[in-house]
């Protein structure tokens, strides 16, 4: 039988079986525990909850001063070479590179991501269905919160030593963008031929006919703008053909504040 509360109380249950030749005491439940004395030193919780986890703090990655967007299109050997120039003309600044890659067939995307898995300011844009220089530019300027923005060709024409100078220019002028140059003093077209440079200066006094901007290369692919000014200009751009900046400059209506730097026009590698 069960006896509830036997002794002094410390157990809560006494069973007695008996039998002829043998009785048991079997003693069910549990001592109560003793009142805490207050002497008694709190006690500590087995286990936490689970919604008490001590939250990982991760550190702040710089925020990049110049996000420079490259479009390539099978620019596989020009990759390294690129970034090693950017890597020294840029040093002591924080910069990212996004290279927008327009379905290259010759390894260039695979050339940018093992660069990318060395160094995390390297990034891609694999466009498979998009072509065009101004689009892909558009796109890669999107993927970065850099406060200046950059244009670049992938094929090494362009003289990267310049990009500290045009960001300098923008940080202390009242500027909405800088221009490289191929036909201001000191700027050239390298080695072109007279009929590629003749084509091309033909081009460049159409543009500037129907333009009101005081630009003398308005085709060139190498500028460099604040993001603000990007941002207001990109939902207005056609995004169509190569030209860029001839796109930026038309689409500003003769608003920008601009500066020209001159460069050489390097061979195409």
């Amino acid at each position: 039988r069960s006896i509830p509360g036997a002794a002094s109380g410390a157990i809560l249950g006494l069973q007695v079986y008996m039998n002829p030749s043998r009785f048991v005491v079997v003693f069910r439940g549990l001592t109560p525990p003793r009142r805490a004395r207050p002497t008694d030193p709190p006690e500590e919780p087995l286990l936490q909850a689970s919604n008490q986890r001590t939250p990982i703090q991760a550190l702040p990655a710089p925020a990049p001063d110049i996000c420079v967007v490259i479009p390539v299109l099978n620019e596989r050997d020009n990759v390294a070479p690129l970034v090693d120039r950017l890597r020294l003309t840029l040093d002591g600044l924080a910069w990212k590179a996004v290279f927008v890659d327009d379905g290259s067939t010759d390894g260039t995307r695979a050339a940018v991501v093992a660069l990318g898995r060395q160094d995390g300011r390297i990034r891609l844009v694999h466009r498979a269905a998009r072509r065009g220089l101004a689009s892909a530019f558009v796109e890669g300027a999107e993927c970065s919160l850099a406060p200046y923005i950059a244009a670049l060709d992938g094929d090494l024409q362009h003289d990267e030593t310049l990009l500290p100078r045009m960001l300098d220019a923008l940080r202390t002028q009242p500027l909405d963008v800088v221009i490289g140059s191929r036909y201001i003093a000191g700027g050239n077209l390298g080695t072109w031929d007279k009929r590629r440079a003749s084509l091309s200066g033909l081009a460049t006094r159409m543009s500037r006919a129907v333009l009101r901007a005081d630009v003398t290369d308005p085709m060139s692919g190498f500028f460099m703008l604040p993001r603000e000014n990007f941002e207001k200009l990109a939902p207005l751009l056609t995004g169509k053909g190569f030209k860029i900046l001839l796109d930026i400059v038309a689409t500003a209506d003769g608003k920008l504040r601009t500066i020209e730097v001159p460069f050489t026009f390097g061979s195409r590698q």
